[in-house]
């Protein structure tokens, strides 16, 4: 069996507004003791560095090496599609071990009209890649 309500109030066992208050100044008060201790340390030892000599090797060291970027933008790209019109284009061996080589891309086409499409169930190694 419930007690019959009496009046709408809050709850008695909250904190009241007073002690909040008190709380919230606490917190403040703490912040600007802290400030205060640590402008104190700057007075106390002024001839200590900020940051050590280890500081700038370290952060130096830290640092990945690349990529760059370009200075002129585009100032790259022709000796990039050089570099890749020289592999599409030319000859060389990628595994001259197991006779493999690159050929120009021209002539790669024409093989596979001329032979077909390897199967690569027959054993037979194809002649590019």
């Amino acid at each position: 069996m419930t007690p019959p309500a009496t009046s709408a109030s809050h709850e008695r066992r909250d904190l009241s507004a007073g002690r909040i208050g008190a709380l919230v100044l606490a917190l403040f008060a703490g912040i600007v003791l802290s400030c205060g201790v640590v402008a104190g340390l700057f007075t106390l030892f002024p001839h200590l560095p900020i940051a050590g000599p280890w500081w700038s090797a370290t952060r130096q060291q830290a640092l990945p090496p690349g990529p760059h970027l370009e200075v002129l933008e585009g100032s790259d790209r022709p000796a990039i599609e050089a570099a890749a019109r020289r592999r599409l284009e030319g000859y060389a061996w990628l595994d001259q071990k197991h006779d493999r080589a690159r050929i120009p891309i021209e002539r790669a086409m024409q093989l596979l009209v001329e032979r077909g499409w390897p199967d690569p169930g027959d054993g037979k190694k194809g002649s590019s890649q």
